[in-house]
């Protein structure tokens, strides 16, 4: 038996302690999250919606970011969505999430190497 192809460009991260807040004023948890999107719990909106949408973290509503997603699946688990665009902010954003979802400081934000600078 062969493995099943994987479809999904990016590997995605539990959403624990992140929020979708709608300009409606509706809050949701992200069940998951990744690089190329997310899936919230709750079916809010349409497939194929363009949706503005705030991600938040529930321990630090200050700690947030706006994002554009286009909604891509509505299934029992949620509301699948891709981020388009990805901007800086955003991935930055998502990366300090999984850093602390996999208990590490991502590279990108830690220090560089002290032979790095060296040439």
């Amino acid at each position: 038996m062969t493995a099943p192809i994987e479809r999904r460009r990016h590997r995605r991260h539990f959403g624990r302690d992140l929020l979708v807040l709608v300009p409606e004023g509706s809050s949701y948890p992200v069940r998951d999250i990744s690089p190329g999107g997310l899936c919230l719990q709750g079916t809010p909106f349409a497939i194929g919606e363009l949706v503005g949408i705030t991600l938040s973290s529930a321990a630090n509503p200050f700690d947030a970011v706006d994002a554009s997603c286009r909604v891509v699946a509505i299934s029992t688990t949620g509301s699948h969505m891709e981020f388009c665009p990805v901007t800086m902010p955003l991935l930055t954003f998502i990366i300090q999430h999984i850093g602390k979802e996999l208990g590490v400081e991502p590279y990108y934000f830690g220090k560089r190497h002290p032979l790095s600078s060296q040439s």
